[in-house]
């Protein structure tokens, strides 16, 4: 009796430790299970995450390769606008240089002109020299010729003179007035730009400072000019109001009236 209640102790207390043990089992299992399983969604988690991480790339690489497509698109379009800027531009270039070109050519024949002018300014300057040598020559001979005039004049009678000193009464006082003697020569040079003309007189033919002159045009009066400069042998009058400046012209009659 008593080896038989120690058998169903021990075998109780075999069975309590087997039970134990098998829950011990179990209890690993469930802790290892349930680490394996949290350690598994976490993985999954993270690919997960990975997996959206690696989505919002593949979209964030379309968009890009949209944007990069459209400017592909706009550049190609813009291309064949660049293109036929660039041949306007060569076209304005080579129009430039043919305008460049011309230019020097048209430089080159003005140099051309301009020498020819000089050449013959130079030739009219000299022939305008021997002009005014030859003009001198006849001014110094006239008033020689006039001074052997003045003295047979005074050698016939010695109350007279070239010049007329006439004595005329005033309305309001008397008043002495010197008549000049008659003066006639011609007109060298027109400027009608500027409303004046060059007369073949000069201070030794006895011309002042507002002397008036008519002048005559193929017999005719054109109008009156008024002497303001005076030189050696020209003087420079300005026209008068009314004077017909556009009628005249080198060569015409010049006759003091005052």
């Amino acid at each position: 009796m008593k080896n038989r209640a120690e058998a169903l102790i021990f075998f109780v207390i075999f069975l309590l430790i087997f039970s134990l043990g098998i829950a011990g089992f179990y209890f690993i299992s469930y802790k290892y299970e349930r680490k394996t399983r949290r350690e598994s969604e976490e993985q999954l988690a993270f690919i997960k995450d990975e997996k959206e991480r690696i989505e919002r790339r593949i979209e964030k690489l379309g968009e890009e390769k949209e944007t990069l497509e459209e400017k592909i698109k706009q550049n190609d379009e813009l291309i064949p606008k660049l293109k036929e800027k660039l041949e306007r531009e060569i076209q304005t270039k080579e129009l430039l240089m043919s305008e460049h070109e011309s230019l020097e050519d048209e430089i080159l024949q003005f140099k051309k002109e301009n020498k020819e002018t000089k050449s013959a300014l130079l030739i009219k300057i000299q022939e305008l020299t021997q002009l005014q040598n030859r003009l001198n020559a006849a001014v110094l001979e006239r008033n020689e010729l006039r001074a052997k005039i003045s003295e047979l004049t005074l050698s016939r009678n010695n109350s007279e003179d070239l010049d007329k000193i006439i004595v005329t009464p005033s309305d309001s006082n008397n008043e002495i007035k010197i008549l000049k003697s008659p003066l006639s020569t011609e007109v060298l040079v027109v400027n009608r730009e500027y409303g004046f003309l060059i007369l073949n007189v000069g201070r030794p033919d006895d011309v002042e400072r507002g002397d008036v002159f008519e002048i005559l045009h193929r017999g005719v009066s054109i109008g009156k000019v008024r002497v303001e400069k005076i030189h050696d042998t020209i003087s420079a009058a300005d026209f008068l109001e009314g004077f017909k400046k556009k009628v005249v012209s080198d060569g015409d009659v010049a006759n003091r009236i005052n």
